[in-house]
């Protein structure tokens, strides 16, 4: 193991998969400046199961923590964005859930 790795893992309280493993998680406490969870999503392609997704986290994720998430949406906010592949604009409804989500955090 780094010894970089060595150091971190005395922070580290949870780490793991969720959701058909389409969330990886670790949550950090003990660092300068508090309680840290960083999250990597690779979202659903279905609009119904993004907003389960965003729903899911929302009641899930500590609020003690800062939480840090890169994701693959999967979804394009304004069609103007939307490349030729990809068929996800996002709906009002799933606007809506995603912000409730994002302001929550």
């Amino acid at each position: 193991m780094h010894p970089i790795s060595l150091q971190m893992s005395k922070f580290c309280v949870a780490i793991g998969l969720v959701l058909n493993n389409k969330i990886q998680g670790l949550m950090l406490d003990g660092l300068l400046g508090g309680k840290v969870g960083i999250l990597n999503s690779y979202t659903f392609n279905e609009v119904t199961k993004r907003c389960k997704l965003w729903d899911y986290l929302n009641d899930s994720l500590p609020r003690d923590y800062r939480w840090i998430m890169g994701n693959n949406f999967n979804m394009v906010e304004n069609p103007t964005n939307k490349h030729i592949e990809c068929k996800n604009i996002i709906s009002g409804s799933e606007i809506l859930t995603l912000r409730t989500f994002i302001i929550a955090l």
